[in-house]
């Protein structure tokens, strides 16, 4: 039968065994010095960096393998962050794509102010889109619409065409809108800027460096003249009328042999603005007092589903959703109408899940609206091409929906699965929208210039201070807004 200690006795044999614990440990001198040769001096004076300026009145705990290895993480860190900039190097896409054909930047990297810079520059002439050629309108830009308004030009009196052409000429030429070219140049570095930068986050996953980030800032750079050696880009801007929305543009390696200073852009003066149609939006009626939609508003339902495939099982790259708006007379009706649209849209494969119902009200129309809809620019959706990323409209060929763009696999090697063509509002389909997987050659681009491959699509996060938050662990979850999507 064990017998019960006396507490007394107990606490005083407790004492007796920490006074001898604390004799036995070693002089904080000594302490210190073991430290020194196991870590090195730099590692050491960043973990005392962290301690209080007078010494503590107890000597500091003893340093687990653990502890060593996040003060030596924490002070390779150091020297990192205070090391300067990284940079200014310059990135061509196709040399860490194989499936990618265009594009080139530079970037810097300073980690003390946590900033990736990413620049573009370029050298742009400014083109007549129409020229008069021995009495006769002929487009010189590339257009449909271009070709279309020369025909009608070419109907009027050969004394009245010339001022119908001077249309289509800069200021710098006689054309009639003063500061065009100028004005062009700004409203195209603004847009780039104002959708491609901040819209997320980098950092660091080496072990106690998740503290490390960057936001990304994007800056267009664009000169008249001759293309130089480190311009990344020729710009060929042609100029059609103010009262004219012609929203032509595409970006191409032209001197392959240039690697990322030998693209060509090739614009107009409406690439600037919003286009004039809008493929994510799509208005549609029923016939008057029924629940079946018109021959037409079904017909364009259908080829919408056609080109909305569903994201890949397992994919970390979501499909759009569709919101339909309908009207009816009663809430029945409009339930009913909804149902039409749906299923319409499931029948060309779209899954039930995405297709989401809006009220609208009384009458006998509705509206079917890709992702949230907004209608994109030329000039932001084609730097996603000097970015190094392909385009994801749906379209014929290699272009088909669901079928992989150039940046696929690329995307993949980073997390973000599934990209593909597809009608989206993603801004390298068909709306405004830079996806996580946009930055990924952003993030590429970090390595490059960091020297290091150790960097994700994220926030940066906060990393416990040794040993009072203790190693590992201690870095919040993830927040929402930075997880894949």
């Amino acid at each position: 039968m064990e017998r019960a200690r006396d507490p007394v006795r107990r606490e005083r044999e407790d004492e007796r065994a920490a006074v001898a614990a604390a004799a036995a440990a070693p002089p904080a001198a000594a302490r210190l010095l073991a430290l020194q040769r196991s870590v090195g001096n730099a590692a050491v004076s960043g973990m005392l960096a962290r301690w209080p300026w007078t010494m503590p009145p107890v000597a500091p705990p003893i340093h687990t393998p653990e502890s060593v290895r996040y003060d030596a993480a924490r002070a390779e860190r150091d020297a990192f962050v205070h090391g300067g900039a990284k940079g200014p190097t310059t990135y061509d896409p196709s040399k860490r794509n194989p499936d990618n054909y265009y594009g080139g930047f530079d970037v810097t990297y300073d980690p003390a102010r946590q900033l990736m810079q990413v620049l573009v520059k370029g050298a742009i002439a400014f083109l007549p889109g129409m020229a008069l050629v021995a009495g006769r309108a002929v487009a010189k830009e590339a257009s449909p619409e271009a070709a279309a308004a020369a025909d009608e030009i070419n109907k009027l009196p050969a004394a009245d065409r010339g001022a119908e052409v001077l249309k289509w000429r800069w200021s710098k030429d006689g054309g009639p809108d003063a500061g065009d070219e100028q004005n062009l140049i700004t409203a195209f570095r603004d847009n780039v800027v104002a959708t491609w930068s901040g819209k997320h986050q980098l950092r660091s996953t080496k072990p106690y460096w998740e503290d490390v980030g960057a936001e990304v800032a994007v800056d267009v750079q664009i000169t008249e003249g001759a293309q130089g050696a480190t311009d990344h880009m020729q710009v060929n801007a042609y100029k059609v009328p103010s009262t004219m929305n012609i929203t032509k543009a595409d970006v191409n390696r032209t001197d392959k042999s240039k690697g990322a200073f030998g693209n060509t852009l090739t614009m107009n003066s409406a690439t600037v603005l919003p286009k004039a149609f809008n493929k994510l939006v799509h208005d549609i009626a029923f016939d008057p007092g029924t629940n079946t939609l018109t021959a037409d508003a079904k017909s364009r339902i259908a080829d919408l589903g056609a080109v909305l495939p569903n994201a890949p099982a397992g994919a970390t790259i979501a499909a759009d959703d569709v919101t339909v708006t309908v009207a009816g007379a009663f809430e029945a009706q409009r339930q009913e109408r909804f149902t039409a649209v749906r299923d319409t849209l499931t029948a060309a494969g779209v899954a039930a899940g995405r297709v989401r119902f809006r009220e609208g009200g009384t009458g006998d129309t509705g509206r079917v609206v890709v992702g949230d809809g907004q209608v994109q620019t030329s000039a932001a959706h084609e730097m996603g091409h000097m970015f190094g990323l392909d385009d994801e409209y749906p379209g014929p060929g290699k272009y088909g929906a669901g079928k992989k763009t150039e940046h696929t696999d690329f995307a993949a090697k980073a997390g973000f699965t599934g990209a593909q063509h597809a009608r989206s509002d993603s801004i390298m389909s068909g709306g405004v929208n830079v996806r996580p997987h946009h930055y990924v050659t952003f993030l590429d681009a970090l390595k490059v210039v960091t020297g290091m491959e150790e960097w994700e699509v994220g926030a940066a996060r906060q990393v416990g201070d040794f040993p009072l938050g203790g190693p590992g662990g201690t870095a919040p979850a993830t927040p929402p807004d930075t997880a894949y999507a």
